[in-house]
């Protein structure tokens, strides 16, 4: 993502299909390293009832 605003910014050629396929996959890996991180936590004992913070999706059983 950064390399093609670079690319665009500095006058390069812009080549849209790559960049825009990219998108989808940073947020898809992004999703799922944090349900994974959530997963592990919660199997480790780090994420319980008595944890503070945000609800987890694994704590709260969204995802079992």
């Amino acid at each position: 993502l950064v390399g093609s605003a670079v690319a665009w910014g500095g006058g390069g050629e812009m080549h849209w299909g790559p960049a825009l396929c990219a998108l989808p996959a940073y947020f898809f890996i992004q999703i799922g390293t944090n349900l994974v991180n959530d997963a592990c936590d919660f199997d480790r004992g780090a994420d319980t009832k008595e944890r503070t913070g945000p609800v987890r999706v694994t704590q709260a059983g969204v995802f079992s």
